[in-house]
């Protein structure tokens, strides 16, 4: 992917970086040269190759085997060069949050009232208001009322949110934050690589705003029960599924590796398509 660098963004259910599963996955995209920057999700549930598990549910790769496997699972399924990757958890992502100063979102009746009855997120109504760290993880962890590709919007929706409320500061009061929520995070990139990122991501950000793409989106995957999987998410098909996220990242006539091939085939067998 010339001119472009990703970066995976997880978010882990529970306390610790030592397990649980990533249940909010999304593929952050620079590109300098285009001045773009892109957020790319996928539903927790959707069913690809994990190595050492076979086929299995995206999310799971963090539990087997942390983020280095779920970075592996990105690269083997979708072609995609991670480059490093950020982790938060329960824990860390209302800190980081709060240290933003809280953010503001618009709710629906129904999103306000859940956050409530599910993750004791009391008080609200819907209308735009300005959240909290607990509130915005009660937000991101919405799903029940509707499926797991509204949630994927609610995660974008709410990373928005954090940006638009870091953008407001001055370059050193975001350095700072972003020094602070550093030690929030579980990562594999060094400080000062991660503030030269962020230096970028606001420079271009600056000028455009930033795009969002879904890796799988409900018009080319359907939700449904699998055997021993329970519910799980089927991509249409792995091949269209890579070669359409490239076109939308304006990248022409893109040749899936012939492992994502592999994959693919392997993929429509064992669905028994």
């Amino acid at each position: 992917d010339e001119g472009w660098l990703h970066y995976l963004l997880l978010g882990v259910d529970g306390s610790n970086y030592k397990s649980g599963r990533s249940d909010a996955l999304i593929v952050l995209s620079v590109n300098k040269e285009e001045q773009r920057v892109v957020l790319s999700s996928i539903p927790r549930d959707t069913f690809v190759y994990v190595e050492g598990k076979g086929f299995s549910k995206i999310n799971g790769a963090y539990m087997a085997g942390g983020a280095e496997l779920a970075v592996k699972t990105f690269e083997e399924n979708f072609d995609i060069d991670i480059e490093n990757y950020f982790v938060v958890n329960f824990d860390s992502l209302p800190k980081i949050v709060d240290l933003a100063g809280g953010v503001t979102l618009t709710l629906t009746d129904a999103e306000a009232q859940h956050m409530g009855d599910q993750y004791a997120a009391w008080g609200l109504e819907g209308g735009t208001q300005k959240l909290n760290g607990k509130e915005v993880l009660a937000y991101c962890r919405v799903r029940k009322i509707d499926s797991d590709y509204k949630r994927n919007e609610r995660q974008y929706k709410a990373l928005l949110a954090i940006y638009d409320a870091v953008r407001k500061m001055s370059y050193d009061q975001y350095v700072g934050l972003a020094k602070i929520a550093f030690d929030e995070m579980y990562t594999d990139m060094m400080v000062g690589n991660m503030l030269v990122l962020l230096k970028d991501v606001m420079d271009i950000c600056s000028v455009s705003e930033i795009e969002n793409i879904k890796l799988v989106d409900s018009d080319h995957s359907r939700a449904g029960m699998f055997g021993k999987y329970g519910s799980i998410v089927m991509m249409d098909n792995l091949i269209d599924t890579v070669v359409r996220w490239r076109e939308a990242l304006g990248i022409e006539d893109y040749t899936p590796s012939k492992r994502v091939e592999q994959i693919s085939k392997h993929l429509d067998e064992t669905l028994g398509r």
